[in-house]
């Protein structure tokens, strides 16, 4: 069974088969919340959701200091006979035209990821705003309180995502 360390300056060893993958390098900051963004089963998943997962975690990375723009990624993988059981390993390198297909699907991603963003963002202020017509005036007697009720009124004193408080 094959195992993924990685090894940092120290030469400590540090072992990653839990994850079932490693993330090295200037751009981990960057790359490793993409990865894990999703939930990732080695054996579940294909080897083409992991190239653009990766891809994509890649590219995010870009914007940390050191990570290049130019990108090089071997996929290695096993094809497996279906009558002869005969496992064969394969190695390809993705070209132009691969990079040219992950940068428009990731593109569609992102904007997928946006938009979906902007309508939660829309149903979380329909939600606050109903809550607070909702909520009880403060005019209330602090006997007549809960602690509950007193925390949802010190919550909306200290306001809310849509009015900030200016300190």
């Amino acid at each position: 069974m094959a195992h993924i360390y990685t090894v940092n300056q120290t030469g400590e060893c540090k072992l990653h088969d839990y994850l079932g993958f490693a993330v090295i390098g200037s751009g981990y900051d960057l790359a490793f919340p993409e990865l894990t963004k999703f939930p990732y089963f080695p054996l579940i998943i294909g080897w083409q959701d992991a190239l653009i997962r990766v891809y994509d975690a890649k590219k995010v990375a870009e914007r940390m200091g050191g990570v290049g723009q130019q990108t090089n990624l071997v996929v290695l993988n096993i094809n497996i006979d279906e009558k002869t059981k005969v496992r064969t390993p394969v190695v390809w390198m993705p070209g132009e035209d691969t990079f040219n297909v992950l940068d428009r699907g990731i593109e569609r991603l992102k904007k997928t990821e946006v938009e979906t963003m902007r309508s939660v963002h829309e149903e979380l202020k329909e939600s606050l705003a109903k809550a607070k017509a909702q909520a009880k005036p403060e005019a209330t007697t602090a006997t007549q309180q809960s602690p509950k009720t007193d925390s949802v009124l010190q919550s909306e004193k200290v306001g809310s995502p849509e009015e900030p408080t200016k300190t």
